[in-house]
């Protein structure tokens, strides 16, 4: 029982920093490591699940300082739906949003982050930004898990589907620099539909 309880406090914290990655690889194929640009073409970003993400209230109801402030820079709320969701969640509904990203370039990529131009639409607040930067290697496709919150906790599964499906969601990634600490500006990240 102590080790369930610990794993729990595990991944409530690991969510508490408001994302988790997931990095799955299949059969990778062999390519040059020195290239540099990415060709657009050679990104596919798929849709591959949706789940219920119901422990993200144990860590806002946890953590509701740290999570305050993610709710409003990283998901985009306002400060309003932002106290709503702390103090009244049981009118929302959380979820978790896989992505699969199929780097067939000779060269790694880092993946940011999603970016959603309806955010907010329909209740509806994704993660826009992932916990650090994360590696896809060449030739190689991956797993992300996007967090998201919906503002109508009447919804089947099923309805959210078919709501995220019907919305432009866009993958951003770039390409590995050599010196991985250095800082990488916003203009340099190319978006990559997400395909249903």
């Amino acid at each position: 029982m102590k080790k369930i309880i610990a794993v729990i406090i595990a991944v409530a914290i690991v969510i508490g920093v408001g994302t988790v990655f997931a990095v799955r690889y299949f059969k990778a194929k062999p390519g040059k490591n020195n290239q540099t640009e990415v060709d657009a073409e050679q990104i596919v970003a798929s849709y591959s699940d949706i789940t219920l993400g119901d422990t993200l209230f144990y860590s806002i109801n946890k953590h509701p300082d740290r999570w305050g402030n993610s709710l409003v820079s990283v998901y985009g709320m306002s400060e309003e739906k932002k106290t709503d969701i702390i103090e009244t969640p049981e009118n929302w509904l959380a979820f978790n949003l896989f992505i699969n990203v199929d780097n067939f370039n000779d060269c790694r990529i880092i993946v940011s982050g999603i970016d959603v131009p309806a955010n907010g639409k329909n209740g509806m607040y994704f993660q826009s930004i992932l916990d650090g930067q994360h590696v896809i290697e060449k030739n190689v496709t991956a797993q992300v898990v996007v967090y998201f919150f919906v503002n109508n906790n009447d919804l089947s599964l099923e309805e959210v589907e078919q709501m995220v499906k019907n919305l432009d969601i866009y993958v951003k990634y770039v390409p590995m620099p050599d010196d991985i600490e250095e800082e990488i500006p916003e203009e340099a990240y190319q978006k990559a539909e997400v395909r249903y």
